[in-house]
């Protein structure tokens, strides 16, 4: 028997996160599910209140207006969470930050630089008015 909870939509990726228990059969196996059920909705509980209501973005925030760097190696940095970390997870508590969600954060990380929707699309070799050549080319995710 398969218990199956519904835990949230995946902030990254946007799929459904499902947690998934399977139970042997036997007499006992209703039983057994209905524990592993209140188990599988009490850990999906305890994600939804964390013990700090801050974001990603707000730790981020505190941390480059405290962290003592370079300037070229803060302005690296920021630059870093403003592309990858501020889009993907930085409305996210921090509470609710898990392992699969960095899971799911790395694999976004490692399929594309620039967190495309998939669609065909062109990369432009600059942000203003241009007479397209050779070097804007279509985009293509690392996977």
């Amino acid at each position: 028997m398969r218990v199956r909870v519904y835990a949230r939509k995946d902030p990254v990726s946007g799929r459904r996160h499902d947690l998934v228990e399977i139970v042997p059969a036997g007499p006992k196996a209703a039983a057994q599910a209905e524990a592993v059920r209140t188990r599988l909705l009490n850990q999906v509980d305890e994600r939804r209140h964390p013990r700090t209501s801050a974001t990603v973005d707000q730790l981020l925030d505190r941390h480059f207006d405290m962290a003592a760097l370079a300037p070229t190696t803060l302005a690296t940095y920021v630059g870093y969470a403003t592309k990858h970390i501020r889009p993907l997870i930085g409305q996210l508590q921090v509470g609710a930050l898990d392992a699969d969600l960095f899971d799911s954060f790395y694999a976004e990380l490692r399929r594309c630089r620039d967190h495309c929707d998939r669609r065909p699309r062109r990369d432009h070799r600059t942000t203003a008015e241009h007479e397209c050549d050779t070097r804007c080319r279509p985009h293509r995710c690392t996977r």
